[in-house]
C-alpha cells in the first residue's frame, strides 16, 4: 500500500486518482503536525502538502512547523519502517521564489537529500492542466524506487 499526503492538492489528487487503493488521509484524519504513529504501514509515501503563498507561508509559525518540522518528523518515521519516501519540493529553491515555502522546502530536502530509500521530485510550476505527467514521474520514482533527485517542466516532460 501506498501513502499520499496531501492529497487534495493538485498533485496529490492526481497521484491519487493514478493510485486509488493509497491511502490517502485528509487534514482532518492526519496534518504533517500530528504524530505519524497513527499512520498504517506503508511500502511508498508521497508526500506532496505544504503550506502554499508568500501570505500564507511568510513569518507563520505553524506553516513552518507542518511544513518543515513535521514534513521531516513524517520522512523520519517512514524511513525507520522501510517506506520509500518521495518528496515534493519545488524548483523555486534553485532561484528563491516565494522565498518562505522555497525555503520550508529547501530545509527538508537538505536534511533527506543524503538519506537512502530517498527520492525528491523538484517541479517547475504546474496546474491541473500539466499535472498529470509530474503525477506519472512521483509514480516511476516512487514504484522504482529512484533514489536522489529528480526535475520536472512541462515543456520537457510533457
Amino acid at each position: 500500500m501506498n501513502l499520499i499526503i496531501g492529497a487534495s492538492g493538485i498533485l496529490g489528487s492526481a497521484i491519487r486518482k493514478r493510485l486509488p487503493t493509497s491511502y490517502a488521509p485528509d487534514r482532518s484524519m492526519y496534518d504533517l503536525t500530528d504524530d505519524p504513529s497513527v499512520l498504517p504501514d506503508v511500502a511508498v509515501a508521497y508526500l506532496c502538502a505544504g503550506t502554499k503563498g508568500y501570505r500564507e507561508c511568510e513569518g507563520n509559525l505553524q506553516a513552518f512547523r507542518a511544513d518543515v518540522d513535521g514534513n521531516l518528523r513524517l520522512a523520519k518515521y517512514l524511513l525507520k519502517r522501510g517506506t520509500f519516501v518521495v518528496f515534493v519540493s519545488t524548483d523555486g529553491v534553485e532561484w528563491g521564489a516565494n522565498v518562505a515555502y522555497s525555503r520550508n522546502r529547501l530545509l527538508v530536502e537538505m536534511a533527506l537529500v543524503m538519506q537512502p530509500n530517498v527520492a525528491i521530485v523538484r517541479p517547475a510550476k504546474f496546474s491541473a492542466d500539466t499535472v498529470g505527467p509530474l503525477a506519472d514521474l512521483c509514480i516511476s520514482v516512487g514504484e522504482g524506487r529512484k533514489d536522489g533527485l529528480h526535475y520536472w517542466r512541462p515543456d520537457a516532460n510533457g
